[in-house]
């Protein structure tokens, strides 16, 4: 994957754990100062973002929080602007030994990569010019992700003010959202630079919650839903969503295909993830419109749209939750062969993945088909046979077939014939249509 880091505070982080013990005596003069970012960011005394950090004085009584909060109101100054966004407020601060400890509201812990750097920058420049205060500490509500900013002392040394964009990169990353007719994913990107390798799942995951910049592309994960913690360990990615994404579940199971692998698909882009556990509110999902959500999913490369030149756009029905789902195909043409023939030939090589199975025993082809008269007659080698002893496998397979063939255009009905072999656990002595209650909704 391409890697551009662009503008970013070089190491803007901490240059380590001991700068807070470095802290020179505050010197406290009022009016204080209070830090904002500049409107124009080459105003600043320094080259990069954080040398577009200004100050406006203002008057410091002896009520800190309310000093505190006024502050994250924003400046007075046309000049300036806020780094906060809408809803940052003051829930609790200490001040001990030179310590300020602030609680802010999850708004401000919605902010990532440099937005939360700048943001910081500008909290612990403007609070060291209180009286007593010698470093910042920001702590964090309980479940928000953390990085190296929070709940490590923090002082104006902590932060580099330079731009070092000549030497760094950015990344281009994929994301998928679902085509207009909710049946592949389509491919969007997305270049920007990040503070951390750790942060771009988060990003890619908020991306897919917000809007897709295609007009020709849907989003497809449910309204409403929100990340709650995302987690990467020797390639698996663990995603928690709040209880939206299960109350907002889309209605179908194909809806529901798209919002589950344009998530597993775009996150699996990343050369370090392999593969993905979904969670709701920190429990696995047993049944998602007929997925099985509660083993971590691979990549699903049928999923994608990939705009292959004479393909044929289909639909495959394999089993899944004890049901037969909607699975969209691509199918690629053959030359010599029928529509229905590469149609069942994926059928039958169909590869179990994310709870889809393949209920067809190794070895089964179709040595023979014919359709006339709406009647599709196709004959088994003897290893189809062989799931006659799992009724509930053959019952399913003969499903699969059935229902994977009446889609087609000129079928609506199939006879199964099996060359030289037994098969009592579907009688197949008459053509069969597909049953009422055989598919997903």
């Amino acid at each position: 994957m391409k890697r551009v880091w662009s503008l970013i505070l070089a190491a803007a982080l901490l240059l380590g754990a001991g700068c807070h013990g470095e802290t020179e005596q505050n010197r406290y003069e009022n009016p204080v100062q209070r830090y904002y970012l500049y409107q124009d960011e080459t105003t600043g005394e320094y080259a990069g973002a954080l040398g577009a950090m200004g100050s406006e004085a203002a008057e410091f009584e002896e009520d800190v929080a309310a000093y505190i909060q006024d502050y994250l109101e924003g400046p007075q100054s046309p000049e300036l602007r806020t780094p906060f966004p809408v809803g940052t407020s003051l829930e609790k601060c200490t001040l001990e030994d030179g310590t300020l400890t602030l609680e802010l509201s999850d708004a401000f812990f919605a902010l990532s990569g440099i937005d939360r750097t700048l943001a910081t920058a500008c909290i612990v420049y403007s609070m060291v010019e209180l009286p007593q205060v010698e470093e910042v500490v920001l702590a964090a509500p309980e479940g928000t992700g953390s990085d190296s900013l929070l709940s490590v002392p923090l002082t104006p040394k902590s932060f580099l003010l330079f731009d070092d964009s000549a030497t760094s990169d950015e990344m281009t990353l994929k994301l998928y959202f679902s085509d207009a007719g909710a049946r592949f994913l389509v491919e969007e990107t997305r270049t920007r630079s990040f503070a951390s390798d750790a942060e771009v799942p988060t990003y890619l995951v908020e991306e897919l919650l917000g809007e897709p910049e295609k007009e020709t592309s849907l989003r497809v994960l449910p309204e409403g839903t929100a990340l709650r913690e995302i987690t990467l360990d020797d390639g698996l990615v663990t995603v928690d969503f709040s209880q939206a994404f299960l109350e907002n579940a889309p209605k179908t199971h194909v809806q529901a295909r798209m919002a589950v692998f344009s998530l597993v698909d775009t996150l699996t882009e990343l050369n370090q993830v392999e593969r993905v556990q979904i969670l709701c509110q920190g429990e696995k999902i047993d049944d998602y419109c007929g997925l099985d959500l509660t083993e971590p999913l691979t990549r699903e490369e049928s999923a994608l749209d990939k705009g292959t030149k004479g393909s044929f756009d289909t639909n495959l029905y394999v089993p899944c939750g004890g049901a037969l789902a909607t699975v969209p195909s691509a199918i690629r043409r053959t030359v010599g062969r029928t529509v229905a023939a590469d149609v069942l030939s994926a059928l039958l090589s169909f590869t179990s993945c994310g709870g889809y199975e393949n209920p067809f025993p190794a070895g089964t082809l179709a040595v023979e088909m014919e359709i006339r008269n709406g009647l599709c007659t196709v004959t088994f080698n003897s290893a189809f046979a062989l799931c006659d002893s799992e009724p509930a496998q053959a019952e399913q397979a003969v499903r699969a077939v059935v229902a994977t063939l009446c889609g087609l255009e000129g079928v609506s009905a199939v006879q199964i014939k099996i060359y030289n072999a037994q098969f009592t656990s579907v009688d197949l002595s008459e053509p069969l249509t597909v049953g009422e209650d055989w598919i997903l909704p």
